[in-house]
């Protein structure tokens, strides 16, 4: 889902704009599934013909330029959903929830009806919306792959460029 033209600046000063790039690549399906067949998962290395390897940060950092060396993402995760009010103007209904967790559906309408004419006291609602909804479809996804933790919710209760100090 690509972002709102009127977020793009706040994507960019929090460092993430390069995660609405990823549908851009291709995906090499061999070599995917070459790097499978080579998997030590008890090593965390790829067995390869020379030697072991394995990704590090470094390589996230240079493939995807996301930071890897800044403020390290800690807190509670006992996070009240009365907090979306503030955060992001909206609370899910009871059954576009899942106890601590956002239906990756429901923040995706969410941002499909605040697209059609996001005035600008609500940009920085439909900027947070976007990074939870880049959170849990890319890089916090959980094993169903349909959800986002509540928890993140906390981090985007600043500006960008405050979200953009973190690893």
């Amino acid at each position: 889902m690509a972002p709102h033209p009127l977020i793009v600046e706040h994507l960019k000063e929090a460092g993430i704009w390069v995660l609405t790039q990823i549908n851009k690549f291709s995906v090499d399906t061999r070599l995917v599934t070459a790097l499978l067949e080579r998997w030590r998962p008890e090593t965390h290395t790829f067995l390869l013909p020379i030697k072991e390897c394995t990704i590090t940060l470094e390589d996230i950092h240079m493939l995807m330029g996301l930071k890897v060396n800044g403020v390290v993402v800690t807190g509670s995760s006992k996070i009240l959903w009365s907090l979306c009010e503030n955060v992001i103007g909206k609370v899910p209904q009871d059954h576009e929830k899942d106890r601590k967790s956002f239906k990756l559906t429901w923040l995706q309408r969410y941002l499909e009806e605040m697209c059609v004419e996001p005035r600008p006291e609500h940009l920085m609602h439909h900027f947070r919306v976007y990074v939870l909804y880049l959170i849990g479809k890319l890089l916090m996804s959980n094993t169903s792959g349909n959800k986002v933790h509540l928890k993140w919710m906390m981090l985007l209760h600043q500006p960008p460029t405050e979200i953009g100090k973190y690893s």
